[in-house]
């Protein structure tokens, strides 16, 4: 009989025991994502704005996946932010906005990557793995 194993070299076995942090301002995607990145085997939290990332302690987070549009904070003042603190864990983009200048002020802003909403599992999971891979 054949067990199905599964694929070591699959983006979702690579990020198991990863610690990743959501921000996002709504509440419901950002649980949405922790929940199924922790069920996939990578342990998420969920925050929901800019000020509460920025008073957070996130030495034991090793991504940070953070929505651009937040009120009050916004997402690229809080990656600069973070950035200016010596933060140098890999942080991605969550957005609806695709356009080359909106990814470009991304990457300005500090941002190691850019993904567009609505962000599949699998082409979250490889952009992770290719921002964490040593």
């Amino acid at each position: 009989m054949h067990m199905h194993t599964e694929d070591l070299d699959s983006p979702i076995a690579r990020i198991k025991g990863m610690h990743v942090l959501v921000v996002d301002d709504n509440i419901q995607a950002a649980d949405s994502l922790a929940m199924l990145l922790s069920k996939v085997g990578a342990p998420a939290g969920a925050l929901y704005s800019g000020e509460e990332v920025l008073s957070h302690d996130l030495s034991s987070n090793q991504i940070l996946l953070v929505d651009v549009s937040m009120p009050h904070i916004d997402g690229h003042r809080v990656v600069q932010t973070l950035r200016e603190r010596g933060v140098t864990v890999p942080i991605i983009a969550l957005t609806g906005h695709s356009m080359p200048e909106d990814v470009q002020a991304a990457m300005d802003a500090g941002y190691s990557a850019h993904l567009t909403k609505p962000i599949g599992l699998k082409e979250l999971t490889e952009a992770i793995v290719a921002l964490t891979q040593t």
